[in-house]
């Protein structure tokens, strides 16, 4: 349900969030870390699917923890230099849309367990 939450909210401000924060580009500093907060604390789910993979996958296959937490590595050292230049060739909303997919098939293949 985690990674679902992420991909919808990745969804919506891929197609909505550069529109509705550009005129409030002029507000006071304190108000802008407001909805910058406000912007992020949706996303605060992103850390769940991880562990709550981790805990499913050690109830069935034990054995398997070691290359989840080896892939896990190597995608988040992957990530964000992947990310920033796929954001520079295509945009962000591109970006945000790509990381919905991604937290979509975690989610098809965390249901099939």
């Amino acid at each position: 349900m985690a990674a679902l939450i992420v991909a919808f909210v990745g969804t919506i401000y891929a197609f909505g969030l550069h529109s509705l924060l550009l005129p409030l580009l002029s507000w006071p500093l304190l108000a802008r870390m407001v909805i910058a907060l406000a912007v992020m604390l949706p996303l605060a789910s992103m850390g769940m699917p991880f562990p709550l993979g981790l805990r499913q996958l050690g109830q069935s296959h034990e054995e398997l923890l070691p290359w989840a937490w080896a892939i896990n590595g190597c995608a988040s050292v992957l990530a964000g230099p992947l990310a920033t230049l796929f954001s520079l060739e295509a945009g962000l909303p591109a970006v945000l849309l790509a990381a919905a997919g991604c937290y979509v098939v975690a989610a098809l293949v965390a249901s099939m367990w």
